[in-house]
Protein backbone atom coordinates (compact mmCIF):
# COMPACT_ATOMS: atom_id res chain seq x y z
CA UNK A 1 0.00 0.00 0.00
CA UNK A 2 0.83 3.53 -1.04
CA UNK A 3 0.65 6.14 1.37
CA UNK A 4 -0.26 9.79 0.00
CA UNK A 5 3.17 10.51 1.37
CA UNK A 6 4.62 8.31 -1.22
CA UNK A 7 5.63 6.39 1.79
CA UNK A 8 5.41 2.19 0.63
CA UNK A 9 4.49 -0.59 3.84
CA UNK A 10 3.44 -4.40 3.45
CA UNK A 11 2.29 -6.81 5.87
CA UNK A 12 3.87 -9.86 6.91
CA UNK A 13 3.30 -12.43 8.80
CA UNK A 14 6.01 -12.48 11.53
CA UNK A 15 7.43 -9.40 11.60
CA UNK A 16 4.57 -6.81 11.39
CA UNK A 17 4.17 -3.67 9.15
CA UNK A 18 7.24 -3.13 7.30
CA UNK A 19 8.02 -0.01 5.31
CA UNK A 20 10.10 0.36 2.19
CA UNK A 21 13.30 2.34 3.02
CA UNK A 22 13.67 3.80 -0.43
CA UNK A 23 17.35 4.69 0.52
CA UNK A 24 18.85 1.01 1.46
CA UNK A 25 15.96 -0.16 -0.60
CA UNK A 26 15.19 -3.06 1.75
CA UNK A 27 12.09 -3.30 3.73
CA UNK A 28 12.18 -2.73 7.28
CA UNK A 29 10.36 -3.54 10.46
CA UNK A 30 7.84 -0.23 11.46
CA UNK A 31 9.11 0.74 15.37
CA UNK A 32 6.30 1.32 16.97
CA UNK A 33 5.79 2.86 20.47
CA UNK A 34 3.01 0.93 21.84
CA UNK A 35 0.77 -2.13 20.70
CA UNK A 36 3.63 -4.05 18.23
CA UNK A 37 2.35 -7.62 19.67
CA UNK A 38 -0.80 -6.90 17.78
CA UNK A 39 0.96 -7.18 14.08
CA UNK A 40 4.18 -9.70 15.50
CA UNK A 41 2.75 -12.91 14.10
CA UNK A 42 -0.37 -11.58 12.05
CA UNK A 43 -0.66 -12.34 8.85
CA UNK A 44 -2.18 -8.86 7.09
CA UNK A 45 -4.57 -9.32 4.09
CA UNK A 46 -5.18 -5.62 3.05
CA UNK A 47 -4.09 -2.12 4.15
CA UNK A 48 -5.73 1.13 3.68
CA UNK A 49 -4.89 4.86 4.64
CA UNK A 50 -7.66 7.09 6.03
CA UNK A 51 -7.87 10.96 5.48
CA UNK A 52 -5.80 11.86 8.88
CA UNK A 53 -2.62 9.33 7.56
CA UNK A 54 -3.87 6.84 9.69
CA UNK A 55 -3.52 2.73 8.33
CA UNK A 56 -6.32 0.22 8.77
CA UNK A 57 -4.71 -3.18 8.43
CA UNK A 58 -7.01 -6.39 7.85
CA UNK A 59 -5.36 -9.00 9.26
CA UNK A 60 -6.04 -12.50 10.94
CA UNK A 61 -6.00 -11.84 14.23
CA UNK A 62 -8.57 -8.43 13.93
CA UNK A 63 -9.13 -5.52 12.73
CA UNK A 64 -5.86 -2.81 13.76
CA UNK A 65 -5.40 0.92 13.30
CA UNK A 66 -1.89 2.51 13.54
CA UNK A 67 -1.50 6.11 13.86
CA UNK A 68 0.82 6.83 12.30
CA UNK A 69 1.84 10.39 13.93
CA UNK A 70 2.24 8.44 17.48
CA UNK A 71 3.27 5.59 15.83
CA UNK A 72 0.72 3.00 18.06
CA UNK A 73 -1.05 0.10 16.98
CA UNK A 74 -4.29 -1.05 18.41
CA UNK A 75 -6.83 -3.50 17.84
CA UNK A 76 -10.71 -2.24 16.95
CA UNK A 77 -12.53 -5.48 16.00
CA UNK A 78 -15.85 -4.35 16.30
CA UNK A 79 -16.90 -7.43 18.25
CA UNK A 80 -15.99 -10.13 20.64
CA UNK A 81 -13.49 -12.29 20.08
CA UNK A 82 -14.18 -16.09 19.54
CA UNK A 83 -10.95 -18.92 20.08
CA UNK A 84 -11.85 -21.77 17.91
CA UNK A 85 -9.71 -25.02 18.27
CA UNK A 86 -5.72 -24.79 18.77
CA UNK A 87 -6.55 -21.25 20.03
CA UNK A 88 -6.50 -20.10 16.23
CA UNK A 89 -9.82 -17.04 15.64
CA UNK A 90 -12.85 -16.79 13.46
CA UNK A 91 -11.77 -13.24 14.11
CA UNK A 92 -10.10 -12.61 10.69
CA UNK A 93 -10.68 -9.86 8.12
CA UNK A 94 -9.85 -10.31 4.51
CA UNK A 95 -10.55 -6.71 2.79
CA UNK A 96 -10.69 -3.21 3.80
CA UNK A 97 -12.18 -0.15 1.98
CA UNK A 98 -12.33 3.61 2.36
CA UNK A 99 -15.41 5.19 0.12
CA UNK A 100 -16.17 8.75 -1.01
CA UNK A 101 -17.16 9.65 2.31
CA UNK A 102 -14.27 8.50 4.47
CA UNK A 103 -16.12 5.23 5.95
CA UNK A 104 -14.07 2.54 6.18
CA UNK A 105 -15.54 -0.95 5.38
CA UNK A 106 -13.93 -4.12 6.49
CA UNK A 107 -14.91 -7.38 5.49
CA UNK A 108 -14.94 -10.38 7.45
CA UNK A 109 -14.16 -14.09 8.05
CA UNK A 110 -17.23 -14.91 9.47
CA UNK A 111 -19.25 -12.16 10.82
CA UNK A 112 -20.29 -10.46 7.58
CA UNK A 113 -19.62 -6.35 6.53
CA UNK A 114 -18.91 -3.87 9.23
CA UNK A 115 -18.81 0.31 8.10
CA UNK A 116 -16.77 2.50 10.07
CA UNK A 117 -18.37 5.85 10.15
CA UNK A 118 -15.41 8.86 10.06
CA UNK A 119 -17.95 11.45 11.27
CA UNK A 120 -19.17 9.30 14.40
CA UNK A 121 -16.46 6.86 15.24
CA UNK A 122 -19.19 4.24 15.18
CA UNK A 123 -19.24 0.06 13.49
CA UNK A 124 -22.22 -0.28 12.25
CA UNK A 125 -22.70 -4.25 10.91
CA UNK A 126 -24.29 -4.18 7.27
CA UNK A 127 -24.10 -7.47 6.12
CA UNK A 128 -24.49 -10.67 8.39
CA UNK A 129 -22.72 -13.38 7.65
CA UNK A 130 -23.66 -16.28 9.84
CA UNK A 131 -21.35 -18.78 7.68
CA UNK A 132 -17.84 -18.79 6.60
CA UNK A 133 -17.95 -16.60 3.49
CA UNK A 134 -14.91 -14.39 3.51
CA UNK A 135 -15.49 -11.01 2.46
CA UNK A 136 -13.58 -8.47 0.72
CA UNK A 137 -11.82 -7.07 -1.48
CA UNK A 138 -14.09 -3.75 -2.32
CA UNK A 139 -14.42 -1.58 -4.90
CA UNK A 140 -16.75 1.50 -5.74
CA UNK A 141 -17.81 2.23 -9.00
CA UNK A 142 -18.25 5.53 -10.77
CA UNK A 143 -21.97 5.26 -9.38
CA UNK A 144 -21.27 4.87 -5.85
CA UNK A 145 -22.25 1.32 -5.65
CA UNK A 146 -19.85 -0.50 -3.32
CA UNK A 147 -19.37 -4.23 -4.59
CA UNK A 148 -18.02 -6.79 -2.30
CA UNK A 149 -16.34 -9.92 -3.13
CA UNK A 150 -17.12 -12.85 -1.37
CA UNK A 151 -15.97 -16.97 -1.78
CA UNK A 152 -19.56 -17.86 -2.80
CA UNK A 153 -19.63 -14.96 -5.13
CA UNK A 154 -20.25 -10.74 -4.67
CA UNK A 155 -22.73 -8.45 -4.24
CA UNK A 156 -23.71 -4.91 -4.09
CA UNK A 157 -24.24 -2.12 -1.54
CA UNK A 158 -25.62 1.24 -2.27
CA UNK A 159 -24.23 4.39 -0.72
CA UNK A 160 -26.05 7.70 -0.97
CA UNK A 161 -24.89 10.90 0.84
CA UNK A 162 -22.80 9.02 3.71
CA UNK A 163 -26.38 6.35 4.21
CA UNK A 164 -26.35 2.79 3.10
CA UNK A 165 -29.92 2.71 1.65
Amino acid sequence: MRQKKGELFVGSVEYGLLKYDYSSQIFVQLNLVKGINYLMGNHTYDIKEDKDGNLWLATFKGLMKVDMRNMICKDITPFAKVLINQGGTRNSFYGIYKDRFDNIWAGTNSYGIYVFNSSTEDFKLIYDNKTNNPTGPFYEDKFGIIWATTVQGFGNMILTRNLLI
